[in-house]
């Protein structure tokens, strides 16, 4: 149930990119939780130098909602300041994310 409710979330921005980017952090969010609970199997990679190999499941809440605060708030300043740059962000963060999503699916998660 609270899956559902962080991928509804997701579209509560009137930026279609910043959208599709929060639901993919969403569905990273959700693997990285399979790693921290069965940490014999899977170990971070990605966030690794930040929350550990072998995080708690309370610092991988902790880190994927603060870069998800972050990101928006990144992304609503370069929006509305720099078109450009927004685009480029955006577009950058979705390959990056959805390239950890895909490399998590790959492996099982």
């Amino acid at each position: 149930m609270r899956y559902l409710i962080l991928l509804a979330l997701a579209g509560c921005t009137s930026m279609p990119a910043e959208n599709a980017w929060l639901a993919l952090h969403a569905i990273d969010t959700v693997q990285t939780l399979h790693i921290a609970r069965d940490p014999e199997h899977y170990r971070e990679v990605m966030a690794a130098p930040l929350i550990g190999e072998h995080p708690s499941e309370r610092s991988v809440i902790a880190y994927m909602g603060g870069s998800a605060i972050a990101h928006y708030l990144i992304a609503d300043a370069l929006h509305e300041r720099a078109p450009r740059c927004y685009r480029v962000f955006e577009v950058a963060t979705l390959a990056v994310t959805g390239r950890n999503v895909y490399w998590n699916w790959r492996i099982g998660l």
